[in-house]
């Protein structure tokens, strides 16, 4: 790789402590392994069979987390180049498939009508976008689950679309919710 990329570690399942390369792009922001593992402490640690989204991937490292527990299939959005290359470098040193789309999520989110068991949102701060959210968990499968990560002064409502906040924690200055 180049030196243009940090790398982290696996948390937990069949690619543990295996590392994900990170882009060192201003336009992308790390989730550490600390926020990762909250997440999947929350999602449980057995995906089997589950269908996941990545929007706003940077190194894919939720992707990378739920493959490594077991989802059957990852799809990957980002459009920064930097990001794109430590994706691609993680599929190939993975083994895995991450599903890359090269795409902004917006012209994603118009032309995919897929649905995906887990969908995590997890944008810039800088351009977070409630009503890209909402399209977001037009997404959901039944009985899926949208995981959202933004700064912890966005206020979030209860509902988006027709999926309902269950659970929300702050960690320093991020918030995690999650809308089934």
């Amino acid at each position: 790789m180049t030196s243009k990329l940090r790398t982290s570690r696996v948390t937990s399942g069949e690619l543990r402590y295996r590392t994900i390369y990170q882009p060192a792009s201003s336009n992308t922001r790390p989730v550490s392994q600390k926020l990762r593992e909250a997440i999947f402490n929350t999602l449980g640690h057995d995906l089997s069979g589950l269908k996941v989204l990545d929007l706003y991937a940077g190194s894919a490292a939720l992707a990378i987390e739920a493959l490594s527990r077991g989802a059957v299939s990852a799809t990957t959005i980002e459009s920064d180049r930097l990001a794109q290359r430590a994706i691609t470098a993680n599929e190939r040193d993975l083994g895995v498939s991450l599903g890359l789309r090269s795409e902004t999520v917006e012209d994603f989110l118009s032309s995919d009508k897929n649905s995906y068991d887990i969908v995590f949102f997890d944008p810039p701060y800088a351009i977070f976008d409630i009503s890209r959210a909402a399209e977001a968990a037009a997404r959901l499968a039944k009985g899926g689950v949208l995981v959202i990560s933004c700064s912890s002064k966005e206020a979030l409502p209860e509902k988006l679309g027709t999926a309902s906040i269950v659970k929300a924690r702050t960690y320093d200055d991020t918030q995690l919710a999650y809308y089934k």
